[in-house]
């Protein structure tokens, strides 16, 4: 029997896991759960869409889920892990209406990361932003690419917040 390989995050992380696991032993059975609606995404370049520089969010789609079927990676979009069940090598997934488990030989945890949100006054006032996930930059942060305020400002130190100014000042002096 193959072995069994579950990735939990498909963004950049666990797609890369999966596709350099897949070159190096193309018998491996690859699973890849993601719970938001697509996998592959470039979320440092999410700015580049909320400022009006990339036209479409389409754009920032590296690979979709049927790319990586076609190179053998199961992915499976709107799929939650909910548990691990370490001592048993199986994972509890919520995904088409029901809750079932997944077994593996090996599992890769990429879940990536969520803004720290500060027990601020205001922070979820109209006009505050958070822009790393693809569930954010269609919702609420584009909001913001429609809107596109005279006045801004940025919180942070990632990569990603470094490219807001930039990118809000180019996308600023294009037709929405």
């Amino acid at each position: 029997m193959s072995k069994r390989i579950v990735i939990v995050g498909g963004d950049g992380a666990g797609m890369s896991a999966a596709s350099q696991a897949k070159r190096r032993d193309p018998s491996l059975v690859i699973t890849a759960f993601e719970k938001g609606p697509v996998v592959s995404y470039s979320a440092c370049s999410i700015p580049y869409y909320v400022g009006n520089v990339a036209p479409s969010i389409q754009e920032l789609i590296a690979r979709t889920p049927e790319e990586f079927r076609s190179l053998g990676i199961g992915v499976r979009t709107g799929h939650e892990v909910m548990a691990l069940d370490l001592p048993r090598q199986r994972v509890a997934v919520q995904g088409d209406g029901r809750i079932f488990w997944e077994d593996y030989d090996e599992l890769v945890l990429a879940t990536g990361a969520v803004p720290i949100v500060p027990p601020w006054p205001g922070v979820g006032a109209a006009g505050i932003f958070r822009s790393k996930l693809w569930r954010m930059a269609t919702g609420s942060a584009g909001t913001s690419r429609r809107i596109l305020p005279a006045r801004r400002s940025w919180s942070g130190a990632a990569i990603l917040d470094w490219k807001w100014p930039k990118t809000c000042a180019i996308g600023a002096s294009r037709p929405l």
